[in-house]
């Protein structure tokens, strides 16, 4: 950052907003196999950082070193996962600004000459609770430490470690504490971090260097800005570290690279201590008993706002595309970058609408099988609804009706039956509730269609339904499962209609409170989802944000 703008994080307004703009690069190809897509700048252009909000969950942890004064990123953070955030500074400017923003009831004015965003009283009553702050500084070692001011600078002390520039003014002693130390006082030594954010002034290159000393770093997502500025031959130092976390296992997600201002920002993923998001290899094969550490909700909430799942949410064109793979069937056009999800020609409120159940009942979900034969059924048992592969789908329909479904003209001629009409006769007669819709239809089939029609299910409104019983013809996804059939079932254009029953379990799991159940499921059987609506509610959010590249499963 120019020495006008200097402060413990962050940058310099607009200013750094547009050099960001000019100079930041995704960095997809260094991410590892199963790294989430899909990084978000969170907070101001004056202290914000990159991070992977669909990982965290209100129970993460959260640490941000560095406070300053701009806890934008904090605060978005809070809002945005609902998570506590530890956040760390004992600087003589920070502690001071941190005490006026307490006297003041947690509350401040924006001040755009000092690229500092405002607390509003609705962000103040989250700080109070949902934030801890800790008056210790991240060190190489356990002890205390002497600030300076660097020249040129007027409000960002740094360690006097980082004295490329020689200092000015008095010094500031500061206790310091290791990574290993600030978990085990806060009883998180059992746990990794979620995610961790350091804007340290130059004493990151210190840490780094000292965690390699370290059996494994506990961090899954770590957002960092070098000080390459402020140490002896920065840009070799800077080289070096990003050298040092890769030999402890992180990945490169994103960097941006301030030119004129000599810093950049950096995420990085470290798969190893990313248990809910990257399982170890031993738990990716397996029976039932290896299920839970498989998949879990929260990676299932991930994985949906990934590259390929949520490239399934396109238009359906007008002439569908053939199967290469599977001779008679056809694939689905995936949706890329800023092109139009199916959504959006649903209307404003498509998600809101789906989620209170608004065409659950006065929508026809079988092609051949019109309403008034679906009411007519409802003098029988009630109807659940059959999820599945097709071929697992027909073999329990066809079973369950007890006889071949033949089909006759008006004549009374025999008369070869579709694949698909037949499916959809088979199901209705054995009273299962199954989406079926063809390009013949007057609303053909997409992902939304799919996803109103599950959600409904999910929540027991499907015509004649009663209850909401869920019967599973196929066994639940798996990693493994999933991983397979996107390598053989897509590609650049266009996904296999066997994507979407991974893309149910994956709903199901994340937007029911017992979705842990369904992934424990080994083989076929029946579940039924307690819908939780504020999970609901923040993967609509999350889907509307996505813009699907091509670059794999995540």
């Amino acid at each position: 950052m120019p020495p006008s703008c200097r402060r413990l994080p962050g940058g310099c307004g607009g200013q750094v907003a547009r050099e960001r703009a000019a100079y930041s690069s995704d960095s997809a190809g260094h991410s590892p196999a199963g790294s989430p897509a899909g990084s978000v700048y969170l907070g101001s252009a004056y202290g914000g950082f990159r991070c992977l909000p669909q990982l965290l969950q209100p129970d993460s942890i959260v640490y941000s070193f560095g406070m300053g004064t701009d806890i934008s990123f904090d605060l978005a953070l809070i809002e945005q996962r609902g998570v506590h955030v530890h956040s760390f500074d004992n600087s003589p400017v920070s502690n001071a600004w941190w005490q006026q923003l307490v006297a003041a009831g947690y509350q401040q004015s924006a001040s755009p000459r000092a690229s500092r965003p405002g607390v509003t009283e609705a962000q103040g009553r989250l700080l109070r609770t949902q934030l801890t702050r800790h008056p210790l500084l991240l060190g190489a070692n356990n002890g205390e430490v002497k600030l300076r001011l660097p020249k040129g600078f007027k409000t960002s002390f740094a360690a006097e470690s980082a004295g490329a520039r020689g200092f000015r003014g008095k010094a500031w002693a500061a206790q310091a504490r290791t990574l290993t130390e600030v978990r085990r006082l806060l009883n998180h030594s059992s746990r990794p971090i979620d995610l961790l954010k350091i804007d340290v002034e130059g004493a990151e290159f210190d840490v780094i260097e000292a965690w390699q000393r370290m059996p494994g770093v506990p961090v899954c997502q770590l957002a960092i800005e070098f000080h390459s500025r402020l140490v002896a031959d920065g840009r070799a130092a800077r080289a070096r570290a990003m050298q040092q976390l890769a030999a402890l296992g992180f990945h490169l997600v994103h960097e941006d690279y301030q030119k004129a201002f000599e810093g950049d920002n950096a995420l990085l993923i470290n798969p190893r201590a990313c248990p809910h998001v990257f399982p170890a290899d031993g738990e990716r094969s397996g029976g039932a008993s290896k299920r839970t550490q498989d998949l879990t909700p929260a990676r299932c909430g991930a994985l949906l706002a990934g590259d390929v799942l949520s490239s399934m949410w396109g238009q359906p064109p007008a002439i569908r595309v053939p199967n290469k793979l599977r001779k008679g069937r056809y694939h689905e056009v995936r949706r890329k970058g800023a092109e139009p999800a199916c959504w959006e020609h649903e209307g404003p409120r498509f998600f809101e609408r789906v989620r209170d159940g608004a065409d659950c009942g006065n929508t026809s979900w079988f092609d051949f099988v019109t309403r008034a034969d679906q009411e007519a059924s409802g003098t029988r048992q009630p109807m659940p609804a059959l999820i599945g592969f097709l071929d697992d789908c027909a073999k329990v329909c066809t079973a369950a009706a007890g006889h071949a479904i033949t089909h006759r003209s008006r004549e009374g001629r025999a008369t070869v039956v579709p694949e698909y009409k037949r499916l959809a006769m088979a199901c209705e007669s054995a009273n299962y509730h199954i989406l079926m819709l063809w390009r013949t239809s007057s609303k053909p089939w997409s992902m939304c269609t799919n996803f109103k029609w599950l959600v409904c299910a999910a929540q027991g409104r499907l015509p004649n339904q009663r209850r909401n019983d869920l019967v599973l013809a196929s066994a639940p996804t798996t990693l493994l499962s999933l991983r397979h059939d996107v390598a053989h079932m897509t590609d650049a254009q266009s996904f296999s209609g066997n994507l979407v029953y991974h893309h149910e379990v994956l709903l199901l799991a994340y937007i029911c409170d017992n979705g842990a159940d369904l992934l424990r499921i080994n083989t076929k059987g029946a579940f039924q989802c307690a819908f939780n609506r504020t999970r609901y509610d923040r993967l609509a959010q999350e889907l509307k944000g996505t813009r699907p590249g091509t670059r794999g499963l995540y």
